[in-house]
């Protein structure tokens, strides 16, 4: 979870399978809920880490460009370089954006 919005720690939670790992990269600046006894029922392990490496960016590039992870489903947005200024100020009310890509020109 690397948003940072309330519930999305939630939903990553439901999201996961049996065993699996939620890493929490995301600060979410106000109190949030979670079902602990979905957690226990899984057996998963949930991580918080402060900070990216430059081995975990080379790994999920890596992970994206072999198929293995495909994050197509969390982009919302694609936009020109040319809106950036309007979609800051998008973002600053909550919404359903995840991820905006921004398209420059070629």
């Amino acid at each position: 979870e690397c948003i940072g919005v309330k519930s999305t720690l939630d939903a990553a939670i439901r999201l996961v399978g049996r065993h699996g790992q939620v890493l929490v990269l995301g600060a979410c600046l106000e109190p949030d809920s979670i079902v602990p006894l979905i957690c226990i029922a899984k057996e998963l392990t949930l991580d918080f880490s402060a900070a990216y490496n430059r081995a975990e960016f080379k790994d999920t590039i890596d992970a994206m460009v072999t198929g293995k992870v495909d994050a197509r489903p969390m982009i919302t947005d694609v936009i020109p370089i040319e809106r950036v200024p309007e979609m800051f100020d998008a973002l600053r009310k909550p919404g359903a954006r995840a991820k905006v890509m921004v398209e420059f020109p070629h």
